[in-house]
């Protein structure tokens, strides 16, 4: 231990004396004074001076919040609405507007009534001679009338030219309908409202139809029916317009419209149309001017007596699915005896509201009356 603390003094006084030696050589290096050199000394061995702490700032107490005032909310200015003149009428010339003209024309013809009346009605805003004006003004109306018409036909009966087929009997009588089920000994079609299944061995072939062979034998039937013509009524040309358009044949379709706005333009009109579209009162949900119940102990065999005519009525219907030569003979059968079931059905009615099997039957009559004044009015 005693030698430790001598060696430790040793070293000490070894590292003074280095010390000393450097600063007296650097001193002498530099020709320094002992006074500078003990301001050298001083200055980087000196303890720092000590640390002066400044009092906090005094905290100011805050500022207390000026009271705002009330915003008094500024009301709006009124608005002025100020009116808009009048567009002065375009300026058109006599050629533009017989250009517009035919171009009307030309969307008539294709029965786009409502593009053609849109490009009427803008050349009737312009200052026309009387000539340009009576032109579009007559056309216009036209538009709007026959537009009227063919918007009254139902969508559903529109007729599908798909589906079709044409039947040739082995007696050589030939018809077409709508093919329904093909099957090895038979096929099933329909017209209209009838249905038939015909067997193989009553067929001497049978032709499944495009569209457009379709659409020509319709052309062919629509010259048949204007052939049979003979001094037609107004409301002959009516019918035989919507007959056209519900078979796709467009331009025959206008121009008998054309014939009953010549002959008569007032059946054109929508209240008319209507009433001409209810096929002369054979619509079934027309009431009876007058309609007695029959007596309830009556009821079950009035009930038997509608029932016989009514099947004896169908099976007349029936055999005028082929038109044959019995057509005249076997549809009017038909029409008196569904007009008696008719009426028998409709006092059962009266006297049991609450029998609902009533209401198909009546509908069915109903239907099978507009079908036949149909046939009758359009046998081909």
């Amino acid at each position: 231990m005693k030698n430790t603390f001598s060696l430790l003094a040793l070293c000490l006084i070894m590292i003074i004396v280095g010390v000393s030696w450097g600063i007296y050589e650097y001193a002498a290096a530099h020709h320094l004074t002992v006074v500078e050199v003990e301001t050298i000394i001083k200055k980087y061995f000196a303890p720092p001076p000590p640390r002066v702490v400044k009092p906090p700032a005094p905290v100011k107490p805050p500022t207390p919040p000026v009271p705002s005032r009330p915003v008094t909310p500024t009301p709006p200015a009124p608005v002025v609405v100020r009116p808009v003149p009048p567009l002065p009428p375009p300026q058109m010339t006599a050629e533009e507007a017989c250009q517009m003209i035919d171009q009307a024309e030309e969307d008539y013809k294709r029965l786009r009534f409502l593009d053609a009346s849109a490009n009427l009605t803008l050349v009737l805003k312009a200052h026309l001679s009387p000539e340009l004006t009576e032109r579009a003004v007559e056309l216009n109306k036209k538009c709007l009338t026959f537009n009227e018409v063919i918007q009254s036909i139902p969508k559903d009966e529109m007729k599908d030219l798909n589906g079709m087929v044409s039947i040739q009997y082995t007696s050589g009588q030939t018809i077409v309908a709508r093919l329904l089920e093909e099957k090895r000994d038979h096929i099933k079609v329909k017209r209209q409202i009838l249905e038939k299944t015909i067997s193989i061995k009553e067929i001497h072939r049978y032709t499944k139809l495009s569209p457009e062979d379709y659409q020509n034998i319709l052309m062919e039937n629509y010259q048949k029916r204007v052939n049979r013509l003979h001094n037609p009524t107004a409301e002959d040309y009516y019918q035989l317009a919507l007959e056209c358009y519900k078979d796709h044949l467009y331009p025959q379709a206008l121009a008998m419209l054309e014939l009953v706005w010549a002959k008569d333009k007032d059946l054109l009109e929508p209240t008319t149309a209507a009433n001409n579209n209810q096929d002369n009162g054979l619509n079934p949900n027309n009431n009876s001017p007058l309609l007695l119940p029959i007596p309830t102990a009556e009821v079950g065999q009035k009930r038997a007596e509608a029932d016989k005519y009514y099947n004896e009525g169908k099976e007349h219907l029936e055999k005028t699915f082929d038109k044959g030569p019995d057509f005249d003979k076997e549809n009017e059968e038909a029409l008196k005896c569904y007009r008696k079931a008719m009426e028998l059905y409709r006092g059962i009615q009266a006297a049991r509201p609450d029998d609902d099997s009533l209401d198909a039957r009546i509908e069915e009559i109903g239907n099978a009356l507009i079908y036949i004044h149909k046939q009758t009015r359009l046998k081909h």
